[in-house]
C-alpha cells in the first residue's frame, strides 16, 4: 500500500492532466460568473413581457394566447433562477452493491463499487420544464377542440390547416417535454429513494460503469484508452466542463466516448478525475476496489480537494 493516499492527489498523478482539470473547472465557472449579469437582466426582461403580453392578451378575450405566453415566460423565469443557484460539490462517494444500479437483467461485472452519485437538480428547473409541458398539452387540446367545435374558436381567422399545424407542433413540444421533465424527475429519485437504481459514475475492481437516466454503460478497465477532461462550449456564455472516457469496442468499430459532465456530479471534481485517472493508469491498485482501502484512499482525495483552492 502507498503511503498517505491525499499525497497522489497532485504529486504522483500527471501534473499536466490535473492542470488541464483545472482549467477546464474554473472555465467554467468563469463563464457562470460572467453570465450571472445577463440571466438576472433576462429573468426581469421576461416577467416584464410575460407580465404585459398576458395582459394584452386577456383584454383581447385570447385565452389561448394566454396561455402559450404564461407557458413561454414562466418556465424561462424559473430556469433563471434555477441557474443563479451555486452549490459546493462536496459530497462523498458512496460506497454501494452494485446490483443496486442495475436493471438485474445479467449480473454486474463487480459485486462492491464505489459510486460518485449525481447532484441533484433544482426544483425550479423541473417545474419549468413540468410547467412548460402542460402548457403545451393544452395548447394541443385547445387546438383540436376548436378544430372539432369543442371550444369557441379564439380566433375567426385561423382556418382548419392553421390548427391542425398548431395542434401538431403542441403535441410533439409537450411529448418532449414531458419526456425531459421525466428524466429529470428520475435522476432525482434515483439519487435519493430506496429501491431506485442509483445514477452516477461507478469504480469497481474490473470497470467503470455509467448509470444515468437514458444511459447505461460498463467498460471495463482494460478497454479504456484514455482519460482526459474538455470543455464543451454550448453558446458565447455557456459550456460545459467534461471527463472525457474513451474506449475500444469491438475489432472493426470506432472506439466508443463517454462524456461525464464534472457539474452533473456530487463529488468534487478533482476527487473524481484523480480516481478515475489513477485506477486507470495503475492495474494492481484497481485490486483495492470494493474494499475498505479503497474507501480510505477516495476519502482521502475528497478531502483534499476540498483543501485545494480550486475547489473553494
Amino acid at each position: 500500500m502507498d503511503a498517505d493516499p491525499s499525497e497522489l492527489t497532485r504529486s504522483r498523478l500527471d501534473a499536466e492532466a490535473h492542470a488541464t482539470l483545472d482549467r477546464v473547472v474554473r472555465h467554467g465557472r468563469t463563464r457562470r460568473r460572467s453570465s450571472r449579469t445577463i440571466i438576472i437582466a433576462a429573468a426581469v426582461v421576461a416577467t416584464l413581457m410575460a407580465v404585459s403580453a398576458i395582459s394584452s392578451l386577456l383584454r383581447e378575450g385570447n385565452l389561448t394566447g394566454s396561455v402559450i405566453a404564461l407557458c413561454f415566460f414562466g418556465p424561462l423565469v424559473l430556469i433563471a433562477i434555477g441557474r443563479l443557484r451555486t452549490q459546493r460539490q462536496s459530497g462523498r462517494f458512496r460506497f454501494i452493491n452494485a446490483i443496486v444500479m442495475t436493471r438485474a437483467v445479467r449480473p454486474p461485472a463487480d459485486s462492491w463499487v464505489h459510486l460518485a452519485p449525481t447532484r441533484r437538480l433544482g426544483w425550479s428547473t423541473i417545474v419549468a420544464f413540468a410547467w412548460f409541458s402542460l402548457g403545451a398539452t393544452a395548447v394541443f387540446i385547445a387546438g383540436f377542440g376548436q378544430l372539432f367545435g369543442v371550444f369557441p374558436k379564439q380566433n375567426e381567422d385561423a382556418g382548419s390547416i392553421e390548427l391542425v399545424i398548431a395542434g401538431v407542433l403542441a403535441l410533439a413540444a409537450a411529448c418532449v417535454g414531458w419526456w425531459v421533465t421525466w428524466l429529470m424527475y428520475s435522476r432525482n429519485a434515483r439519487s435519493e429513494t430506496v429501491g431506485r437504481r442509483l445514477s452516477g459514475l461507478a469504480l469497481g475492481r474490473n470497470g467503470v460503469a455509467v448509470h444515468v437516466p437514458g444511459r447505461d454503460l460498463e467498460v471495463p478497465w482494460t478497454s479504456i484508452t484514455s482519460v482526459e477532461t474538455k470543455v464543451l462550449d454550448l453558446s458565447r456564455d455557456s459550456s460545459v466542463p467534461m471527463i472525457v472516457i474513451s474506449y475500444r469496442v469491438d475489432e472493426g468499430r470506432p472506439d466508443g466516448v463517454q462524456y461525464v459532465p464534472i457539474d452533473t456530479l456530487d463529488v468534487p471534481p478533482d476527487a473524481a478525475f484523480t480516481a478515475l485517472r489513477w485506477y486507470w493508469s495503475n492495474p494492481t491498485a484497481r485490486t483495492e476496489l470494493g474494499r475498505v482501502e479503497a474507501r480510505r484512499r477516495l476519502e482521502a482525495w475528497r478531502r483534499a480537494a476540498l483543501r485545494a483552492p480550486a475547489n473553494g
